[in-house]
């Protein structure tokens, strides 16, 4: 019965290692598109991907996970078609300036800016903003700033660029 159970073992784990090979392809060449600012060598270092890797579903997501936390890219399309790697995005834009309007403190305007993710030259991304954002409250808090309202917007340029307002009214202190 051991024996038994061991051949049906063995089998198994056979066919899924004959499964994933056949499920799985290698990559011959590599194409990106959409890139602008990027050079297309360093996407392709960001995906860490080379010619002749085996490519399966499972690769595939770890060079979009890869890409993505580059927060380069608004959008990453990875798909692999006879041989191909095709990689297509479309790149977050990038911060110009980086404004503040209604605060007249020197001082806390450079601590605020200290504090932010987001700086010149770097690429937008929401969801670093509304962490900017939480930033620039708690510390208008830890000054005693209590009731001040700050807010944030975008003015797009041209060539995918952007400007980053923040406004922030400090009312009274506590």
């Amino acid at each position: 019965m051991i024996k038994l159970r061991n051949i049906f073992s063995f089998f198994i784990l056979t066919y899924f290692f004959l499964i994933s090979s056949v499920l799985s392809d290698v990559v011959k060449k590599i194409n990106v598109s959409g890139n602008n600012r990027i050079a297309e060598e360093t996407i392709i270092l960001f995906s860490k991907v080379n010619i002749n890797d085996q490519i399966n579903e499972k690769k595939l997501n770890f060079i979009l996970k890869n890409l993505y936390e580059t927060n380069f890219f608004e959008d990453v399309v990875v798909s692999i078609d006879n041989d191909i790697l095709n990689i297509i995005v479309v790149e977050q834009p990038l911060i110009q300036n980086i404004n503040f309007t209604k605060i007249k403190s020197k001082s806390i305007t450079n601590s605020i800016r200290d504090l932010l993710t987001l700086r010149s030259r770097s690429s937008f991304n929401k969801f670093i903003l509304s962490e900017d954002l939480i930033k620039i409250k708690t510390f208008l808090k830890s000054e005693g700033y209590y009731f001040s309202v700050v807010t944030a917007s975008v003015v797009e340029l041209d060539n995918k660029m952007l400007d980053l307002n923040y406004e922030i009214e400090l009312n009274k202190k506590a």
